[in-house]
């Protein structure tokens, strides 16, 4: 399995009790958590050993009736859990497989998309070190 999917695999494992679910292609209700495209750097190119970043983009959903106010806070406590869940997971490693380590929330910001829906959007990114 390729690592762009072992990263898929374990967030789905780790974020599956938040409200809505995670997503990969559309949001479907009124909450969610929408993965995008994940992206790699190469860090470090050994004889044997590559080191890659992985950037995990995602969008926290919740269409709400409520006001401006009430739905960013909602938003913000939403993005407070899943940013919780993922600090647990700094490294992961199940005892069969090796998903990362290195693993943050290394931004977060709650702002209107193109849509005008407001939408908390934050970035996850961790470090694979293959062994070749």
């Amino acid at each position: 399995m390729s690592k762009i999917n072992n990263i898929r695999t374990r967030l789905q494992v780790i974020l599956k009790t938040l409200a809505g679910g995670i997503h990969f292609d559309e949001v479907r209700g009124n909450e969610g958590i929408l993965v995008g495209d994940i992206t790699s750097t190469i860090i470090d190119n050994l004889a044997g050993a590559t080191t890659r970043r992985y950037v995990v983009p995602m969008t926290v959903f919740f269409k709400s009736h409520g006001s401006k106010k009430q739905t960013t806070d909602m938003l913000s406590r939403r993005i407070d859990k899943v940013e919780d869940k993922l600090n647990e997971e700094v490294s992961h490693y199940d005892g069969t497989t090796y998903y990362w380590h290195d693993g943050q929330v290394v931004e977060t910001a709650i702002e209107e998309n193109d849509e005008g829906m407001i939408v908390g959007n934050m970035t996850f990114e961790c470090t694979i070190t293959e062994v070749l």
